[in-house]
């Protein structure tokens, strides 16, 4: 129950929308929906090319315990996700690729694990120069370039700047910030993280370096659209908005009405990616969810997410869609633990994000279809959200790319109500290196470990193997994850040597081929002149960088140049009549227009004019043909290179 019971409408069991104003939720849609009647069991032949329209929504840092409908946490407030579950299918096993954010986020736009899309090991940085390899096929540049789909993402992106921002790599529009919040410079701007003016410092979290050595973040978080910034810093307090807005404004464009002529062609189907930056740190929300939930500060952010979610389905039903819509939720990976109370929960699950116990990579995952998903429905399939590529590329009647390893696999049968052909998952750890291996393999309801690799993620989680570092186990650790889903009770291996075999086999199987590993994109390192910057002529080097990034920024004046004096002893082609010194310095070289100037300059320099210094100009010497001064700790000149002057003092 909402503290705050004017904020928006619940409508516990349907989907609903909550409204950012008082406007009251149409409820036809969601009662209609409710009561039709799939055609359930279907076949695949039902469905393989039917082109559906696809919406993606993927959290970020979601625990399995902060969804109520999951048996989450319980003061977790999540109305819209619940129905959603309520009213879809619930995916009880589906893993990301990785334990951390983007080689999770690479494998759902390659297919492939991020080993061989070269987004290994860790994650990108503003300052990144790679990316998503160039050669990698995305899903929606495929569904764009080979299935007639109009293609739209809004959010956290991740998988570099610059040339590989998403308006580069198939996506014709995009509206975001391509990268965690928490990599902008946060504490230069002293940016609210909820309303009306809690800094995120207070949550307790400063999206500067100082959390995360190595990492360069020194602009603002910057807001694009398509591959042009339009805001910088751009207002966590609003950027919700900004995303919802967008994706709505996008999916209207494709509505269809009863009214339209029979001859009118429809519309595209479309592709919708839409990646919230909720439940990753720095919590934040904005004025009308701040202070509404019993969980405090993370429910606040848990329940953004929740009317995201419920703003887009919505979109798709006022569009006259929903019966051509596959939507389908997850997450990136498990909940960032280091952060108590502000990093999200894992009910049963061991340890969270980073890791490779079932807490890091295990996710919650929805998927709806009214009419061709049967509702209250639950697969125990073994699923990856690496799936969603080759799932998307089917239902588009689109194939698969056939000159690359593909790891994704299809699971419409498992939409449909039928057994899935993923019996196998494999688990590379955050930061995979080929000569160490795979951390752990799964094959049906059995789970073999041969190293536990904790996470900075979890440094202040109770189990100490959720935070300490790459262990190779004496011998390896065995679960029946279909009785012990968090890990806690190995079994004797000498029990199960079938079993222990089998796990083995496939470890190396997959060690073993050669195209596992390619390249890594993230060892080409950083360079901060690649950090986004509304101004191209703000780079590092600039005096006031990164202020001048900002897309308000006003350049000051420019400084009035040194008044001219006369008062100078002037004399051509000669020493000055005075002595060089063997230890005069050419201390100053400047372009001026006159020697008139070259001289005020010198008298700045000196102790006699406007800003007396340490290094005293004793003489000038300008050189009329390429208008430059240079200025001289002693009495010196260049005979027939110039005019020289000794300031009158």
């Amino acid at each position: 129950m909402l503290r705050n019971a004017g904020f928006l409408t619940v409508l516990a069991a349907h989907v609903g929308v909550h409204a950012l104003g008082t406007a009251q939720l149409p409820t036809d849609c969601r009662e209609s929906a409710q009561g039709r009647t799939p055609r359930h069991p279907l076949g695949l032949e039902d469905v393989a090319g039917s082109r559906p329209n696809i919406v993606i929504i993927y959290a970020d840092d979601l625990g399995w315990g902060d969804i109520e409908a999951f048996g989450g946490h319980p003061t977790s407030e999540t109305p819209v996700l619940d129905g959603l579950t309520r009213r879809g299918l619930r995916l009880n096993s589906i893993y990301t690729s990785s334990p951390i954010c983007s080689p999770s986020r690479s494998s759902v736009m390659s297919g492939r694990y991020m080993t061989r899309n070269g987004v290994w090991p860790g994650v990108f940085s503003p300052s990144s120069v790679g990316g998503l390899n160039l050669t990698e096929l995305t899903l929606p540049q495929l569904l764009r370039d080979h299935g007639g789909y109009d293609t739209f993402m809004a959010g956290k992106w991740h998988l570099g700047v610059g040339e590989y921002l998403p308006y580069h790599r198939g996506f014709q529009h995009y509206y975001g910030v391509p990268y965690g919040v928490d990599m902008c410079s946060l504490a230069n701007i002293n940016e609210p993280c909820f309303a009306p003016n809690v800094p995120c410092t207070a949550t307790p979290f400063a999206g500067d370096s100082s959390n995360f050595p190595g990492r360069s973040n020194d602009v603002p978080c910057p807001y694009y659209v398509n591959a042009t910034i339009v805001e910088q810093p751009t207002s966590l307090l609003t950027i919700d908005e900004k995303y919802v807005s967008a994706t709505r404004d996008f999916i209207m464009t494709h509505k269809v009405t009863p009214a339209s002529p029979v001859s009118a062609a429809p519309p595209n189907p479309f592709f919708v990616y839409f990646c919230s930056h909720h439940t990753h740190v720095p919590a934040f929300a904005n004025a009308n969810i701040t202070n509404t939930t019993k969980r405090g500060w993370f429910g606040d952010h848990l329940r953004m997410l929740d009317w995201s979610v419920g703003e887009i389905t919505q979109a798709v039903a006022d569009a006259g869609v929903e019966d051509t819509t596959l939507v389908l939720f997850s997450a990136d990976n498990g909940p960032s633990l280091m952060w108590e109370n502000l990093g999200g929960n894992n009910g049963a699950m061991r340890c969270g994000k980073g890791t490779t116990w079932e807490g890091g990579q295990r996710v919650p995952g929805i998927a709806y279809w009214p009419g061709t998903i049967a509702p209250g429905t639950t697969s125990h399939d073994i699923l990856s959200t690496m799936d969603f590529f080759a799932t998307a590329l089917a239902l588009a009647d689109v194939p698969l790319p056939t000159d690359r390893t593909i790891d994704a696999i299809d699971f419409t049968p498992v939409l449909l109500g039928h057994v899935g052909t993923r019996d196998t998952f494999i688990y590379w750890g955050g930061t995979p290196r080929q000569e160490i291996g795979l951390h752990a393999v799964r094959k049906g309801d059995w789970k073999m470990h041969w190293y536990r690799e904790g996470s900075h993620c979890s440094t202040r989680y109770p189990d100490p193997w959720c935070f300490e570092g790459l262990t190779k186990l004496p011998e390896p650790l065995l679960y029946n994850l279909a009785v012990d889903v968090g890990e806690l009770y190995n079994v004797t291996l000498a029990a199960y040597p079938d079993v222990v075999a089998e796990l083995t086999a496939l470890k190396e199987s997959y060690e073993a081929q050669p195209d596992m590993f390619g390249p890594s994109e993230i060892d080409r390192g950083s360079n901060a002149s690649r950090q986004p910057c509304a101004n191209p002529t703000c780079t590092p080097n600039h005096p006031l960088f990164p202020v001048c990034c900002q897309t308000n920024y006003t350049p000051p004046p420019p400084s009035p140049p040194p008044p001219v004096s006369s008062d100078c002893t002037w004399l051509q082609d000669t020493s000055l009549g005075l002595p060089n010194s063997t230890s005069d310095q050419d201390f100053l070289s400047a372009t001026v227009p006159s020697k008139e100037a070259c001289c005020s300059l010198c008298r700045t320099y000196n102790g006699s004019a406007v800003a007396p210094t340490a290094t005293v100009c004793k003489s000038a010497h300008f050189t009329a043909s390429a208008t430059v001064c240079h200025l001289w700790t002693g009495y010196h000149a260049r005979p027939g290179t110039g005019t020289a002057c000794v300031p009158t003092i």
